[in-house]
């Protein structure tokens, strides 16, 4: 009765085990997608941020030149369209930068903040994985013990049928 409770114990804390191993696994996968994410999103954002600053860029030249042409030639000559770039473009190129900037930092933190999740959760799974696995070797060792005070009482019981029979036909 006591080996059979053992036992089912036993296979219990075995299922359990296993639980905790494939949700442990299925967690590190997890963090790892979220962690190749996180990279992809990133480079995303630095690829637009490069962009927008070299778009900055080239329209800062642009106003330079239109500066220089508008004040340097007079004022009678048309410009050419491509030089006839405003103030308000650049401000605007440069608040587009900002605004990417801004939206990449909070995906960025949602991200991160989702990682730090997942590795508690993965550190919290495996300190549940520790204990349940020493619980497992206790009851493991508990089981062999009662298994060999079970052979011990049946052999007990057999040396003291032997006995009996021995006393019983010598009688």
């Amino acid at each position: 009765m006591v080996v059979k409770e053992k036992d089912r114990q036993l296979v219990e804390l075995r299922r359990e085990v296993n639980n905790v191993i494939d949700k442990k696994k299925r967690l590190e996968q997890e963090l790892d997608r979220l962690k190749h994410h996180l990279v992809e999103v990133e480079d995303g954002y630095t690829q637009e941020a490069i962009s927008s600053e070299d778009r900055e860029r080239e329209l800062r030249k642009k106003l330079q030149v239109s500066k220089y042409l508008g004040n340097s030639v007079c004022n009678h000559f048309y410009l050419p369209f491509e030089f006839q770039v405003t103030e308000e473009a650049l401000r605007v190129a440069s608040q587009q930068q900002s605004n990417t900037t801004k939206v990449a930092t909070a995906h960025l933190q949602r991200l991160e903040s989702q990682v730090k999740e997942f590795q508690l959760e993965r550190d919290s799974m495996y300190e549940k994985w520790q204990r349940i696995s020493q619980e497992y070797t206790m009851q493991s060792k508990a089981m062999a013990n009662l298994n060999a005070a079970l052979e011990g009482l049946q052999t007990e019981k057999e040396n003291e049928k032997k006995w009996a029979e021995k006393d019983y036909q010598e009688r």
